[in-house]
């Protein structure tokens, strides 16, 4: 308990101040609040100020002596304010719409604005003393002051007792009673007393505003972001359930058709149904579609291997050529049958620095479709360009080409995939492989590709140092 009552009556400094992180924003905030009430002077201040210089002026001929001073004094001050309010109303009003930008005086004016009111209410309370003993206009502007700008403690508190001294100084200068003068600066302390107190507490109030409002714009703009991760999230899994439907549909039917036809024909083969010369004649259709398959259970093998946490990157050093031309022949069936020419340029000595089954997954694809989707008698080049520390391998084709519109989706789209000229079935899973690692060897890939004249895929990939 009593550690309790100590800690509050301990002064907590951060709940009158704003942190370093916080002054430039809550700053902009408060100058905004400021030059926004600072417009009803135009409303009010200016209205309010003229209609006390008609009342002071009315029958002003008639006064004389001590009255006529009184009328004279009131006069000015009244003309000073309705001008003072009728300028920096104007300027407010043009800063608060963007019509001009004056930053550093803009940032005054709410200051001079406060202490100018509390210094004019001590002056005319000082010459209110000529024909009264009241310090009225003091105790009101002290209210006034705290209640429309919101100012620092430590600045308001300069500006009080600025006002303050001034009260001290008229009081004197036009009240001949001592003990209404003792009893005015006792109320003027306790009107600026007061009036400090009603300014630090909106000030406070707007402090505990700021930072809450703060808070609920983190923590909005943390769910915005968990939200988009939800979303991505979302997105992700929706991705991935549409590419598990199709390779549930290329498992049950790519891999099971492939089967079925060996099953039937070995089993037609058993039973004697089916001679040995028809048996001689299926074989290269059926070597085909045994090609095919193999193939495409190695690229579901990569993917899943690629798809799974912890595929960990293994980088050796190895010859392209060799692996390139231990690919072509394993499509040298396939070349015979279509009476395809096959133009390496790989230099013997280029070494590679990556993950060698990504790499030759990679060639053998590129090798695969080149392969399936050129017309008998056509030709596939293998290039090299040397491009710093990398090197673009390229595989051209003069085959039927990718149409246009396809051609930006090749990489990324599973469920695009078409026959070859001779029939050949894809699954649509080898170039987005492709992508997935050339990127994740520190490499690239694209493609050009004209209807009806062929395509070209290149990729980069790191040479060894």
């Amino acid at each position: 308990m009593n550690e309790r009552k100590s800690s509050f009556l301990i002064f907590n400094r951060s709940d009158f101040f704003f942190r370093q992180d916080e002054k430039k924003e809550a700053g902009h905030e408060i100058l905004g609040i400021n030059l926004r009430r600072l417009v009803y002077l135009i409303y009010l201040g200016f209205p309010v100020t003229l209609s006390h210089i008609f009342l002071f002026s009315y029958r002003f001929d008639a006064s004389s002596g001590v009255e006529h001073a009184w009328r004279t004094n009131l006069i000015f001050t009244h003309s000073l304010l309705s001008v003072v309010f009728l300028i920096a109303g104007i300027l407010a009003f043009l800063t608060t719409r963007k019509k001009i930008n004056c930053s550093r005086f803009t940032t005054v004016l709410p200051h001079f604005i406060f202490v100018f009111i509390m210094v004019m209410g001590a002056v005319i309370a000082g010459f209110d003393q000529l024909i009264t003993n009241a310090i009225t206009p003091y105790l009101i502007v002290s209210l006034l002051s705290a209640i429309i700008l919101i100012v620092s403690p430590l600045w308001s508190a300069i500006y009080f007792l600025t006002s303050f001294l001034t009260l001290v100084v008229f009081i004197n200068l036009y009240q001949i009673d001592n003990d209404v003068i003792l009893s005015n600066l006792v109320n003027g302390l306790t009107a600026m007393a007061i009036g400090w107190f009603l300014s630090i507490t909106l000030w406070r109030n707007q402090l505990l505003r700021f930072r809450n409002d703060r808070i609920i714009a983190q923590q909005q703009s943390r769910l915005e972001e968990q939200n988009a991760r939800l979303q991505q999230v979302a997105d992700e899994l929706s991705q991935a359930n549409a590419t598990k439907d199709k390779l549930f549909s290329i498992v049950s039917h790519d891999l099971k058709s492939p089967l079925a036809n060996l099953e039937g024909l070995l089993k037609y083969y058993q039973t004697g149904d089916l001679s040995l010369q028809e048996f001689n004649t299926m074989l290269p259709a059926l070597y085909n579609q045994v090609f095919a398959t193999g193939e495409l259970l190695e690229n579901l093998l990569n993917w899943s291997r690629g798809n799974l946490k912890g595929a960990v990157l293994k980088k050796e050093t190895f010859n392209l050529s060799a692996v390139t031309d231990g690919i072509l022949k394993l499509y040298s069936h396939s070349i015979r049958e279509k009476q395809l020419e096959i133009i390496s340029r790989l230099p013997q000595e280029l070494n590679i620095s990556a993950d060698k089954g990504m790499i030759s997954l990679i060639m053998r694809n590129l090798i695969s479709n080149a392969v399936k989707f050129s017309r008998p008698g056509g030709r596939i080049t293998i290039n090299h360009t040397p491009a710093g520390q990398l090197a673009e391998i390229s595989v051209s084709d003069t085959g039927v080409g990718i149409p246009e519109e396809r051609l930006a989706s090749v990489f990324t789209d599973i469920n695009y995939t078409t026959q070859g000229t001779s029939g050949e079935k894809g699954s649509g899973l080898g170039l987005m492989l492709c992508r997935e690692f050339a990127e994740a060897n520190g490499g690239s890939i694209t493609a050009e590709s004209k209807p009806g004249k062929g395509s070209t895929f290149r990729f980069t990939v790191p040479v060894s140092q």
